[in-house]
C-alpha cells in the first residue's frame, strides 16, 4: 500500500511536479504494461488521464478511466488502482492534482458558490464528463513544468480556481461533492492505527494522517486507547510480530521490517521482554 501524494514527492520516485499553496500537481508515468497497489489519500485527488488506462476499485464502486477522463476521489479514501500502458499499446500518463480542503473553501468563497440541495454522498469516487476546457487546461501545464516563479505560482493557482469552477458548472452532480470536500470531520482514531500500525512512521505522521495536529492526535490516543501511542504501537506490533511467527514460519530476521520495527536488535530486546522468550524460541 502506498500513502498518496507523499511517496509520489521522495527522491527515489522523481515524479515532476509543480506546488503552490494548497495543491500540488505531479506528473505521473509508467512504462510498462501493468502496475497494480492500493493507496490511501491524505488529500483530495483529482486524477487525469493523458495516455493509457487505469482501473479504479473502491468498495464496491469501480471505475475504468481512458484517454481525456478524469476522477475526484476524497481525501481518506482507500482504493486498488491498476495502470495499463504497453499492454493495450501505449504508455500511461496522467496528472495527478492533490488539493487540501482549504484551497476548496477559497474556490467556494471566491465564486460565491451556495450548496442548495445539501445533498448527501457517500460515494468516495465521482467520474468526471469529458470537457474540451480541461483538455485543454491539462495542456497548458507542461510549461510550467520546467520552472515555477512566484508570479508563475499565483497564475497556476487562480487557473486551478477556474478548472473547479468550470467542473462544477459542467458536471452539475459533483458539485455538492465539492461542499463534502471542505468537511473538517477527523478520520476515525481507530481505523488508522489499526491501518498503518506495521508502517514505521514518525507520530507527526500518524497524526496527519488521521486528520489531527500532533498534540491533538496524543490527547485523543490516550482517550481512545488508554495508553500512549509508542507503548501501544510497540505492543500491537510485538503481538503481530508473534503472530506471524506462528502462522507463517518466517523467521524472525526476516519478520521484524514487516511488523514495523527498524532494528533487528531493538525488535528481539523487546520481544522477550514482552513475551519472556526470545522470538527464535516462539512455537
Amino acid at each position: 500500500m502506498i500513502i498518496l501524494p507523499r511517496e509520489l514527492l521522495t527522491p527515489k520516485d522523481a515524479h515532476r511536479s509543480i506546488g503552490f499553496q494548497g495543491c500540488t500537481i505531479i506528473e505521473s508515468c509508467f512504462y510498462e504494461n501493468i502496475l497494480k497497489d492500493v493507496a490511501y489519500l491524505s488529500e483530495h485527488e483529482l486524477i487525469y488521464i493523458i495516455s493509457g488506462q487505469i482501473i479504479l476499485k473502491n468498495e464496491n464502486k469501480e471505475i475504468h478511466l481512458k484517454r481525456g477522463e478524469s476522477v475526484l476521489i476524497k481525501k481518506g479514501a482507500f482504493f486498488e488502482f491498476k495502470k495499463l500502458g504497453k499492454i493495450i499499446g501505449e504508455d500511461y500518463e496522467s496528472l495527478l492534482f492533490f488539493i487540501n480542503s482549504e484551497f476548496i473553501k477559497e474556490f467556494i468563497q471566491i465564486y460565491g458558490l451556495q450548496n442548495q440541495s445539501h445533498q448527501a454522498t457517500k460515494a468516495s469516487m465521482i467520474k468526471l464528463d469529458k470537457s474540451a476546457i480541461l483538455d485543454g487546461f491539462m495542456v497548458s501545464l507542461f510549461p510550467y513544468f520546467n520552472e515555477l516563479n512566484k508570479k508563475e505560482e499565483e497564475v497556476l493557482r487562480l487557473k486551478t480556481f477556474e478548472l473547479l469552477f468550470h467542473l462544477s458548472n459542467t458536471n452539475r452532480h459533483i458539485f455538492d461533492f465539492f461542499f463534502q470536500l471542505t468537511d473538517n470531520s477527523n478520520l476515525s482514531l481507530v481505523r488508522t492505527m489499526e491501518t498503518f500500525y506495521t508502517k514505521n512512521m514518525m507520530l507527526e505522521e500518524f497524526a496527519e494522517l488521521s486528520g489531527r495536529s500532533l498534540a491533538t492526535f496524543k490527547r485523543e490516543f490516550k482517550k481512545v486507547f488508554h495508553d500512549t501511542p509508542g507503548k501501544w504501537l510497540k505492543k500491537k506490533r510485538l503481538e503481530y510480530a508473534r503472530e506471524l511467527l506462528l502462522t507463517t514460519g518466517k523467521k524472525p530476521t526476516s519478520i521484524y521490517l514487516e511488523s514495523g520495527f527498524e532494528d533487528y536488535a531493538h525488535f528481539s530486546k523487546s520481544y522477550k521482554q514482552h513475551f519472556g522468550y526470545n522470538p527464535s524460541e516462539t512455537i
